[in-house]
Protein backbone atom coordinates (compact mmCIF):
# COMPACT_ATOMS: atom_id res chain seq x y z
CA UNK A 1 0.00 0.00 0.00
CA UNK A 2 3.19 2.33 0.60
CA UNK A 3 4.67 1.83 -2.10
CA UNK A 4 1.39 1.76 -4.99
CA UNK A 5 -1.50 3.15 -3.66
CA UNK A 6 -2.52 6.62 -3.11
CA UNK A 7 -4.45 8.21 -5.83
CA UNK A 8 -7.28 10.14 -5.56
CA UNK A 9 -9.19 12.72 -7.36
CA UNK A 10 -11.24 13.25 -4.19
CA UNK A 11 -9.04 12.65 -1.23
CA UNK A 12 -11.35 10.30 0.12
CA UNK A 13 -11.36 7.27 -2.10
CA UNK A 14 -7.65 5.86 -3.34
CA UNK A 15 -7.09 3.61 -5.67
CA UNK A 16 -3.67 1.58 -6.11
CA UNK A 17 -1.33 1.47 -9.18
CA UNK A 18 -2.69 -2.24 -10.82
CA UNK A 19 0.61 -1.89 -13.12
CA UNK A 20 2.99 -1.70 -11.05
CA UNK A 21 1.47 -4.16 -8.76
CA UNK A 22 0.74 -6.92 -11.02
CA UNK A 23 4.63 -6.17 -11.85
CA UNK A 24 5.64 -6.45 -8.00
CA UNK A 25 4.00 -9.98 -8.08
CA UNK A 26 5.84 -11.00 -11.26
CA UNK A 27 9.20 -10.11 -10.25
CA UNK A 28 8.37 -10.57 -6.22
CA UNK A 29 10.42 -7.12 -5.61
CA UNK A 30 9.02 -3.59 -5.22
CA UNK A 31 10.49 -1.22 -8.25
CA UNK A 32 9.40 1.88 -10.32
CA UNK A 33 7.78 0.41 -12.53
CA UNK A 34 4.79 2.53 -13.85
CA UNK A 35 7.32 6.00 -13.82
CA UNK A 36 9.23 3.68 -16.37
CA UNK A 37 6.55 3.77 -18.78
CA UNK A 38 6.01 7.11 -18.85
CA UNK A 39 7.46 9.32 -21.40
CA UNK A 40 10.47 11.68 -20.36
CA UNK A 41 8.84 15.07 -22.19
CA UNK A 42 6.77 15.53 -19.03
CA UNK A 43 9.76 15.88 -17.07
CA UNK A 44 11.80 17.18 -19.40
CA UNK A 45 9.63 19.68 -19.35
CA UNK A 46 9.08 20.92 -15.69
CA UNK A 47 12.81 19.65 -15.59
CA UNK A 48 13.35 23.58 -16.97
CA UNK A 49 11.63 25.17 -14.48
CA UNK A 50 13.17 23.84 -11.20
CA UNK A 51 11.16 25.48 -8.62
CA UNK A 52 8.50 22.85 -10.31
CA UNK A 53 10.37 19.78 -8.93
CA UNK A 54 10.82 21.42 -5.82
CA UNK A 55 7.39 22.65 -4.90
CA UNK A 56 6.18 18.88 -5.20
CA UNK A 57 7.47 18.22 -2.22
CA UNK A 58 6.13 21.24 -0.05
CA UNK A 59 3.56 20.01 2.38
CA UNK A 60 1.01 22.64 1.35
CA UNK A 61 0.57 22.25 -2.43
CA UNK A 62 -2.71 23.05 -3.42
CA UNK A 63 -4.95 25.59 -5.79
CA UNK A 64 -8.32 26.64 -5.32
CA UNK A 65 -11.22 26.93 -7.48
CA UNK A 66 -12.51 23.94 -10.21
CA UNK A 67 -9.73 22.09 -12.58
CA UNK A 68 -8.94 24.61 -15.08
CA UNK A 69 -9.00 22.89 -18.80
CA UNK A 70 -5.26 22.49 -19.83
CA UNK A 71 -3.98 24.73 -22.45
CA UNK A 72 -1.19 23.41 -24.14
CA UNK A 73 0.44 27.13 -24.96
CA UNK A 74 0.15 28.19 -20.88
CA UNK A 75 0.70 24.99 -18.97
CA UNK A 76 0.40 25.12 -14.85
CA UNK A 77 3.19 22.77 -13.76
CA UNK A 78 1.41 22.18 -10.98
CA UNK A 79 -1.81 20.26 -12.77
CA UNK A 80 0.01 19.14 -15.45
CA UNK A 81 2.04 16.61 -12.82
CA UNK A 82 -1.33 15.82 -11.20
CA UNK A 83 -2.64 14.73 -14.23
CA UNK A 84 -0.01 12.79 -15.17
CA UNK A 85 -0.38 11.37 -12.29
CA UNK A 86 3.12 12.91 -9.66
CA UNK A 87 0.57 14.74 -7.61
CA UNK A 88 -2.50 13.78 -6.25
CA UNK A 89 -5.85 15.23 -4.29
CA UNK A 90 -4.49 14.51 -0.91
CA UNK A 91 -7.65 16.29 0.87
CA UNK A 92 -10.44 19.47 0.16
CA UNK A 93 -11.80 21.79 1.65
CA UNK A 94 -14.84 24.14 0.99
CA UNK A 95 -15.65 27.35 2.24
CA UNK A 96 -19.26 28.30 1.00
CA UNK A 97 -19.08 27.96 -2.84
CA UNK A 98 -15.31 28.19 -3.35
CA UNK A 99 -13.45 24.69 -2.93
CA UNK A 100 -9.72 23.87 -2.27
CA UNK A 101 -7.84 21.11 -3.22
CA UNK A 102 -4.75 20.27 -1.43
CA UNK A 103 -1.57 17.99 -3.08
CA UNK A 104 1.09 15.60 -2.28
CA UNK A 105 3.13 12.78 -4.09
CA UNK A 106 1.12 9.55 -3.70
CA UNK A 107 3.45 6.96 -2.67
CA UNK A 108 6.82 6.05 -2.52
CA UNK A 109 6.82 5.07 -6.15
CA UNK A 110 6.29 8.57 -7.54
CA UNK A 111 8.77 10.25 -4.37
CA UNK A 112 11.70 7.79 -5.32
CA UNK A 113 11.15 8.25 -8.77
CA UNK A 114 10.59 11.94 -9.12
CA UNK A 115 14.46 12.14 -6.55
CA UNK A 116 15.63 9.84 -9.19
CA UNK A 117 14.74 12.21 -12.36
CA UNK A 118 15.88 14.88 -9.95
CA UNK A 119 19.18 13.63 -10.08
CA UNK A 120 19.64 12.27 -12.91
CA UNK A 121 18.72 16.00 -14.57
CA UNK A 122 21.05 17.49 -12.07
CA UNK A 123 24.32 15.61 -13.29
CA UNK A 124 23.35 15.99 -16.71
CA UNK A 125 22.70 19.90 -17.06
CA UNK A 126 25.74 20.37 -14.35
CA UNK A 127 28.32 18.69 -16.73
CA UNK A 128 28.54 21.19 -19.32
CA UNK A 129 32.11 19.58 -21.28
CA UNK A 130 31.84 16.91 -23.19
CA UNK A 131 33.03 12.95 -22.29
CA UNK A 132 36.38 12.48 -23.38
CA UNK A 133 37.02 9.20 -25.10
CA UNK A 134 38.87 6.55 -23.73
CA UNK A 135 41.92 5.38 -25.41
Amino acid sequence: MKWYNGYSWDGKFQVLNHLSVLKFFERKRFGNYWCRTCSSLLTSRVANNTDAYFKIFDKNLSFDGSFPEMDLNNLNDTLLLMQAGYLTVASTTENGPDKFYNLKVPNTEIRDSIRLELLADFFVTSNTEPAKKLP
